[in-house]
């Protein structure tokens, strides 16, 4: 499914449950007016449905989706290329979670894209291929929400951010 605006394509994201999803799942649902959704740190493993249980967090933030190197597109979890955008990285956590009654939230960037890895927006300097990018993350796990964690150096690179803005919603940038 290729989107033209990610906020179509996470809305054809909620439209069908992924495989293995239980009926209690409720893909493109309202959250709660209050949730607790603490970054999951993906760099500690792949026990987030582990820790779901044995926190009480039914909602999990999964930090974080960031590229290994400058003039990328490729983004991986945490820069790891042995942690690739791919079901078996964390699907099957996912739909645990999701048979629970939870949900997760992918988050791209975090304080390490400008310390060691990149954000992607910084990283790839084509807004579409920014916003293919989100939408891998969007049909390989079928979530339905994005958190951009834009922070530090990030927040100062003007045309990053405008390309962010433009992935999300082509008629968007960002004022000089």
């Amino acid at each position: 499914m290729m989107c033209a605006l990610v906020a179509i394509c996470l809305l054809a994201a909620s439209a069908a449950a992924p495989a293995g999803a239980s009926s209690r799942y409720r893909p493109g649902g309202v959250l709660p007016a209050q949730v607790f959704a603490p970054y999951f740190e993906t760099y500690a493993g792949h026990h987030l449905a582990a820790l779901s249980r044995r926190s009480g967090a039914e909602y999990l933030t999964l930090a974080f989706l960031q590229t290994r190197k400058k003039r990328s597109c490729k983004l991986t979890w945490d820069g790891d290329p042995n942690m690739p955008v791919a079901w078996l990285t964390f699907g099957p956590g996912i739909s645990r979670i999701r048979a629970a009654g939870g949900d997760v939230i992918a988050s791209f960037g975090g304080y390490t894209a400008d310390h060691g890895w990149t954000d992607i927006a910084d990283s790839c300097t084509s807004a579409r291929a920014v916003a293919r990018a989100y939408e891998k993350v969007i049909t390989t796990y079928h979530v339905t929400r994005l958190d951009l964690d834009v922070e530090d150096n990030s927040l100062r690179r003007h045309a990053a951010v405008d390309r962010r803005s433009k992935a999300i919603h082509p008629g968007l940038g960002s004022p000089r």
